[in-house]
């Protein structure tokens, strides 16, 4: 009941045009030092991603973006104060947890660069936290590309010469980061700086690209390059992927029937060890399968997975365009839901969570399905994560 009515509440507010009234997380702009002092005292594992050369002085034109331990995401709001971007004194603070916790279309930063940057802070003399000099950088690299794009103001390819940002020269505070840490780039490009994260681990999964894809034009046409020529053509095919709490019930077989009786082919199943799921997790979805939201029970690692094919009509088999985050096919979204509605019932509300996943249209089956099959081809102990 509660929920109905909040959401309602929601729906009247933008009817009336105040959700742009909303209260939101931040600090005033005098109160700057004893919150971040607070923050500290209370063990709070967070760092100001950019721009905290000046704190703990805020500048009001300037949000202040935080990555949070997934832990610390319900503590830091209550120790930050709440106001409005209007009033001329506060300053907002987006707070992002390493993991997709807010059931956002991905994660801010995916986990595995994210619990990076927590794991290399360094506190400023004013109890401020930071990244160090090393992980700014990377993150700051990842922060243009995949938040950005081409509003970062970098060249590329695309865009030889772009219009720079209008409030950081993305270029030039690159630059002296790169040398500060040793990096020598071949030349300072979009596409340079991605192959350097590549190489040094700090490069997102390719369905990462996809779900920033939606915002982010260069996301979108590297995606468009990255995939393979054949998986625009496999319109139809879905992934269905089975987390470990729920392989051999009776759900798995109800999920197999309600897949045919879709008029969909089971072409094949996968099983995956806990090492090879544990691999899989972190080459796809940005690395935010199986994570245990608050207040809920735990679902497990993606364990079993169903490749399956639908036959479009013939008027309907143009070539897929990159996914965005939203699955595409109705008979698709009609089984998640029925699946999840079986498994959750009689589940407190709080205790429910999500036992199933799928691709969102034929081109990111293909990738799940190329990935999988790259990862069944591992033993346990025979490769890292770090891959």
């Amino acid at each position: 009941m509660r929920k109905f009515i909040r959401t309602n509440l929601i729906r009247i507010g933008k009817l009336l045009g105040l959700q742009k009234f909303k209260k939101q997380y931040g600090v005033r702009v005098g109160d700057a030092q004893k919150i971040f002092d607070k923050l500290d005292s209370k063990g709070i594992c967070y760092v100001v991603l950019r721009w905290f050369d000046e704190l703990p002085k805020l500048n009001p034109d300037e949000d202040m973006d935080i990555l949070v331990a997934d832990e610390d995401f319900a503590k830091i709001k209550k120790i930050l104060q709440r106001g409005r971007s209007e009033e001329k004194d506060f300053v907002r603070f987006d707070v992002y947890p390493a993991h997709n916790l807010t059931g956002n279309i991905a994660s801010y930063y995916v986990p595995s660069v994210a619990e990076k940057i927590l794991a290399n802070r360094v506190k400023m003399d004013c109890n401020v936290w930071t990244p160090n000099k090393n992980a700014y950088f990377y993150s700051l690299c990842y922060h243009a590309l995949f938040h950005k794009g081409f509003n970062a103001g970098i060249p590329s390819k695309f865009i030889p010469n772009p219009t720079l940002n209008a409030k950081h020269n993305f270029v030039e505070i690159l630059g002296g980061l790169a040398a500060e840490n040793g990096v020598q780039l071949p030349e300072m490009t979009m596409e340079a700086i991605e192959e350097h994260l590549k190489e040094t681990g700090w490069l997102p999964p390719l369905d990462v690209y996809f779900r920033r894809s939606k915002l982010n034009e260069w996301a979108k046409l590297r995606s468009q390059e990255l995939i393979e020529d054949t998986w625009s053509k496999n319109r139809g095919s879905v992934v269905f992927i089975l987390r470990s709490s729920k392989v051999g019930t009776p759900i798995e077989a109800k999920l197999k029937d309600m897949i045919k009786e879709a008029g969909a082919e089971i072409v094949t199943t996968y099983t995956f060890n806990e090492e090879q799921a544990k691999i899989f997790a972190a080459r796809t979805r940005g690395g935010d399968w199986g994570v245990k939201l608050p207040g809920s029970e735990w679902g497990g690692l993606p364990t079993y997975a169903i490749f399956a094919r639908k036959s479009e009509p013939q008027n309907n088999i143009a070539d897929e365009n990159i996914p965005k985050g939203i699955v595409e096919y109705e008979w698709v979204k009609q089984i998640k839901k029925d699946i999840r509605k079986i498994a959750n019932k009689g589940v407190a509300y709080r205790k429910q969570y999500h036992i199933l996943h799928t691709s969102d249209n034929g081109i990111e089956a293909m990738y799940y399905k190329s990935v999988i099959e790259d990862v069944l081809k591992i033993n346990d102990g025979e490769e890292s994560l770090e891959r």
